[in-house]
């Protein structure tokens, strides 16, 4: 029996515009979350980018019941590729089309 993986989708704001799209600032920036998450609960939360909503906001897809820790290591981050930025959480979501809605208003 194939079981379905629950998840969440947090909308993630940047300080300074951040092309999430670029493969390399994507792993910098989840190797930055698993530097302060851990490995445990990284790899318990499952990150993965789903989607870019404008310049400087992006959905992060994460496991149901991580997303608080994952917010949490989001804003610890200071730099990535000797770039200063900061991250805020905005929403969290159990849907993605919810927070696109969101990302488009503002």
């Amino acid at each position: 029996m194939i079981m379905r993986r629950k998840s969440r989708y947090i909308l993630v704001r940047s300080t300074r515009p951040l092309d999430i799209e670029v493969r390399d600032r994507e792993y910098q920036f989840l190797k930055e979350v698993e530097r302060f998450m851990g490995i445990g609960a990284y790899c318990a939360s499952h990150p993965k980018i789903a989607n870019k909503a404008g310049s400087n906001m992006f959905i992060v897809k994460v496991n149901r019941g991580s997303e608080c820790s994952f917010a949490l290591a989001t804003s610890f981050i200071k730099r990535i590729a000797d770039m200063d930025i900061g991250f805020q959480t905005v929403k969290t979501s159990g849907s993605i089309s919810q927070l696109k809605r969101l990302a488009a208003k503002s």
